[in-house]
């Protein structure tokens, strides 16, 4: 685990089903489900995601990015970047984020209440747009799974006026980031200085290379992790050989990285976990107060914020009085919240962050995917 000093006063772990057996029981269905299998009648297109029992959904869209040369075109900028004299090269890039109403608005599209961000920006799902848009700008897609910090804040405001609670409640993580649970499939990318000085042969060369970024490799995992998972992933690496597009990993199963080896307490990474359609989740007492507070992941235990290593917002989030729930689904480019229409309405209200008003019933989603079992 890791080799962070324990902060067991912070958010600490729940493995107490109870807290989150009423949850379980208003989710149905899973992920492409059109009909319970149960009773044949017709699932909410949200209803794996979104509990039922609340007056209202809101969708507080994450913004997008956007970048552009300070001066000139893009083509201008390009093209100042072929002179091999550095000093005439561009100065800078202007960047920033810009809402969907916006977007929409320079590809001369609508924004809808279940438009999704590929759409807005002309492109499939799964791709970046190339090059730029009419406007000058390069837009980038939204980022999936959490809002940005300042909107993340500024939502939990909001949420901690609207319930009685607001110092006690519940947050999950979802359990498949790298790192949480196990250090199994993390890697960090090492700088190794002086590989140029190994003097020899090519190959005795390329050995005192590998050598050294091995080396490298293990201290940085050992400061994350600890000794006995470096030693299983420099393991990993060494019993491991490439030959074609064929990859030989004969002890990959004996060297897995176990649970308990990632950031959190074995007992938490090991310990009952809150099972949602096709989603599994490690649970902490917080309340909204927290995540109000900008300085909450330095008490976070699911993040190692001092090292820039973890998670940003935990996906769930509900107050002890249930009158919300938050919902930050890995994959949307949005974050819902189910809650109360007075609630609702202070959220779509907020100059601080861009929302709109959806049902359970609006997909958000490619279409393709309503017939298959992927994500």
């Amino acid at each position: 685990m890791s080799t962070r000093p324990p902060k067991p006063d912070d958010f600490p772990w729940t493995g107490d089903a109870a807290r989150w057996e009423w949850l379980v029981a208003r989710h149905a269905g899973g992920h492409g489900e059109r009909v319970d299998p149960a009773t044949e009648v017709p699932l909410p297109a949200l209803s794996h995601t979104v509990p039922s029992g609340y007056d209202a959904v809101v969708r507080v869209l994450h913004p997008f990015a956007r970048s552009r040369p300070a001066t000139g075109t893009w083509d201008e900028y390009r093209e100042a970047l072929e002179t091999p004299d550095y000093e005439a090269w561009p100065e800078s890039v202007s960047e920033d984020v810009v809402r969907w109403r916006d977007v929409a608005a320079a590809h001369g599209r609508t924004l809808e209440p279940g438009s999704l961000s590929y759409e807005l920006l002309g492109v499939p799902f799964g791709e970046e747009p190339e090059g730029e848009s009419a406007d000058g700008w390069e837009y980038s897609t939204p980022m999936e799974g959490s809002p940005d910090e300042q909107e993340s804040v500024a939502i939990a405001t909001i949420l901690a006026a609207h319930t009685a609670t607001p110092d006690r409640g519940v947050v999950a993580v979802w359990e498949g980031y790298g790192g949480l649970v196990s250090a199994q499939g993390v890697g960090f990318f090492t700088a190794v200085q002086g590989a140029e000085e190994a003097r020899g042969p090519r190959w005795f060369r390329a050995i005192v290379a590998r050598s050294r970024q091995r080396r490298a490799s293990f201290a940085v995992f050992r400061e994350h992790f600890g000794t006995g998972p470096a030693i299983r992933n420099l393991l990993q690496g060494t019993l491991r050989w490439d030959r074609g597009d064929t990859t030989f990993a004969p002890f990959m199963g004996a060297l897995q990285q176990r649970d308990g080896s990632g950031i959190l307490t074995r007992e938490a990474a090991t310990g009952p976990r809150l099972e949602l359609p096709d989603r599994a989740y490690v649970c902490f007492e917080a309340g909204a107060h927290d995540l109000a507070d900008p300085a909450w992941p330095l008490r976070a235990p699911w993040m190692e914020a001092e090292q820039g290593f973890g998670t940003r917002l935990p996906n769930l989030l509900w107050p002890e009085g249930r009158e919300w729930v938050l919902v930050s689904e890995i994959d949307f480019d949005s974050t819902l919240v189910a809650c109360s229409r007075a609630c609702a309405d202070a959220l779509l209200a907020s100059p601080d962050f861009e929302a709109v008003e959806i049902t359970r019933d609006t997909a958000l989603w490619p279409a393709f995917a309503d017939d298959t079992d992927e994500e």
